[in-house]
């Protein structure tokens, strides 16, 4: 993988490494084997999204959702090196990527053109972050690895810049609305308390109140859905009101 130098060589690298994970995912049920190069294949792919072309970084993304599908799950650690971290910082940092007020619409001139093709890529950057993030989530559908994302996006959520907040209460918003659907599903969960989510409301409803008002819409989704989520933790689950605090 470090000896393709060219976005089209890369790219191809990319490729065959989803095809290999997407082809292993549809024989896992029937075969426990496992593919023992996985993080250093995900540390691969890392390295593509940070230097990557924009045309290359989502099909690097895609790569490690296919990869982070494979058996066994990715393990949540604390150390900084972990690969699973590694992933967060690295897809998160694309957060400042702009794609308000895109309208990916027929381009008539050369210049028209190349925006067009940027804007869709950008575009497609951000989705497939949030195709990374959901399958980190859905792999270990756990509230410990919930709180592990939603720490690393406070960075985010707090800036101040008004795009990168918008982006971040999105993903905010993505994954415990996930998280909300997974508890709905029925999903086991081994955490006993939810000592510590009122960390996360107490970052998302200063935002209720911010000025721009997509922001405050979403925030006052991300709120909602964590207040939902406790209450699913604790009816369905424990069959119990939640214990305070919750701070």
């Amino acid at each position: 993988m470090t000896e393709a130098k060219s976005p089209e060589l890369k790219e191809s690298v990319v490729i065959g490494i989803t095809r290999i994970a997407q082809a292993l995912l549809k024989v896992q049920s029937i075969n426990k084997y496992q593919l023992k190069s996985r993080n250093q294949l995900l540390e691969g792919m890392i390295m593509y999204v940070k230097s990557g072309s924009l045309s290359t970084k989502p099909k690097a993304m895609k790569a490690i959702t296919a990869l982070l599908q494979l058996s066994p799950a990715l393990d949540i650690k604390t150390e900084k090196e972990d690969v699973r971290s590694k992933i967060l910082e690295c897809v998160m940092s694309h957060l400042n990527f702009n794609a308000e007020n895109f309208e990916i619409t027929e381009a008539k001139t050369p210049e028209e053109k190349q925006t067009r093709n940027v804007n869709a890529a950008t575009l497609e950057v951000l989705e497939t972050m949030s195709e990374v993030l959901l399958a980190l989530l859905e792999t270990v559908p756990t509230l410990e690895s919930l709180c592990q994302m939603l720490l690393k996006l406070e960075f985010w959520v707090v800036s101040k810049s008004a795009m990168e907040r918008i982006q971040a209460l999105r993903t905010y918003r993505i994954l415990v609305k996930r998280f909300v659907d997974l508890l709905r599903e029925g999903t086991k969960q081994t955490e006993k308390s939810l000592r510590g989510i009122g960390h996360y409301l107490a970052t998302a409803i200063p935002r209720i109140t911010d000025t721009s008002s997509k922001i405050r819409d979403v925030a006052m989704e991300v709120v909602q859905l964590l207040l939902c989520s406790v209450n699913f933790f604790f009816f369905f689950f424990f069959s119990s009101p939640p214990p305070l605090p919750l701070f």
